[in-house]
Formats: C-alpha cells, sequence, structure tokens
C-alpha cells in the first residue's frame, strides 16, 4: 500500500492510463474531459494520503463513492455497459493498490 501523497498521485497517474486504456476509444476523451480529469487527481491524492494517514474509513469510503459519482454522469457508465464493461471494473483498476483491501 502507497501512504505519502506523492506516491498516491503516481499510483493514480499509472492507474489512471489503464482505466483510460480500458475505456473504448469512442468515449476516451470524454472520460478524460468531462468524467474525471487527469488535473483532479492531486485533489484525490490529497483526500487519500489523509484517510490513510489518520486511517479514516469514512474518508476512504467518501473517496471511492465520488469516483463511482463521477462515472454516473451523464449517464457514461450505461455507455460502458453498452460497450461490455462494467464501472465497477473501472472503479477498480482507478484505486488498484491504493487502500489494503483493492
Amino acid at each position: 500500500m502507497v501512504t505519502s501523497e506523492e506516491e498516491i498521485l503516481k499510483r493514480l497517474h499509472a492507474n489512471y492510463e489503464n482505466v483510460t486504456a480500458l475505456i473504448p476509444e469512442k468515449f476516451r476523451r470524454e472520460f478524460r474531459n468531462k468524467i474525471i480529469r487527469p488535473k483532479e487527481l492531486g485533489a484525490y491524492a490529497s483526500i487519500i494520503s489523509k484517510a490513510i494517514e489518520f486511517e479514516v474509513e469514512p474518508a476512504k469510503s467518501t473517496v471511492k463513492n465520488l469516483v463511482r459519482a463521477r462515472l454516473s454522469i451523464k449517464g457514461f457508465n450505461r455507455k460502458l455497459m453498452l460497450a461490455g464493461l462494467r464501472s465497477d471494473q473501472i472503479y477498480s483498476e482507478f484505486f488498484k493498490g491504493i487502500f489494503n483491501n483493492d
């Protein structure tokens, strides 16, 4: 498990690229520009590092739920389903290696 904000940000960037690769090409631009923007990863890293540092389970859940909510913006999760992807696949890849149980 990564713990420092810098490590978390690096992991999030790597995971973000993996997530983007999973998404069908016709939806990638929308994902990068409207759903989860690369520049937002720093904010996620900050929240995640504090949640891990202080072992705050509600904060961890909040971050996870925020990403889930972002995936549902403008029916994006429906588009993923039509393309044969489940939003939980995207969600799992996004947090891979960041939280203990993920």
